[in-house]
C-alpha cells in the first residue's frame, strides 16, 4: 500500500498489514515442495502474495525444504520457514528481507 504524509508531502511504500492471497485457492493447494531448494519455495510465496521477498540466493543455495504452503497466511509460512531452516525475516517498507547464515 502506498501512503501519504500530509505534514512532510511524502509518499511512503509498506506492505499491508495482512497481505491476500492473489492466485485462487486451487492453485496455492497444489503448491508443495519435496526437497525443494529454499530459493523456489520463497519464489512461490512472492507469486501467491505479490510481496518482494529480498534474500541473498548464494547464502541459501544449499538450503532445500519439503513443505506446503497451502495453510496460514504469508508471515505464518515464513514463520514455519524460518523454524524449519534458520532464517529471520523483517518487514522493510513495501519488501520483506531474509536473512540467515544458509544451511549446510
Amino acid at each position: 500500500e502506498i501512503v501519504y504524509n500530509q505534514d512532510d508531502r511524502q509518499l511512503a511504500k509498506r506492505i499491508v498489514e495482512t497481505p491476500l492471497p492473489l492466485l485462487p485457492p486451487e492453485a496455492i493447494r497444489r503448491l508443495r515442495f519435496v526437497d525443494a531448494p529454499l530459493r523456489e519455495v520463497f519464489e512461490a510465496i512472492e507469486k501467491i502474495y505479490g510481496v518482494d521477498l529480498v534474500f541473498d540466493q548464494a547464502t541459501f543455495a544449499s538450503c532445500v525444504l519439503t513443505t506446503s504452503v497451502s495453510d496460514g497466511g504469508i508471515y505464518k509460512r515464513l514463520d514455519i520457514i524460518s523454524d524449519a531452516v534458520g532464517v529471520k525475516y523483517a518487514v522493510v517498507e513495501d519488501k520483506i528481507v531474509i536473512t540467515g547464515k544458509g544451511c549446510n
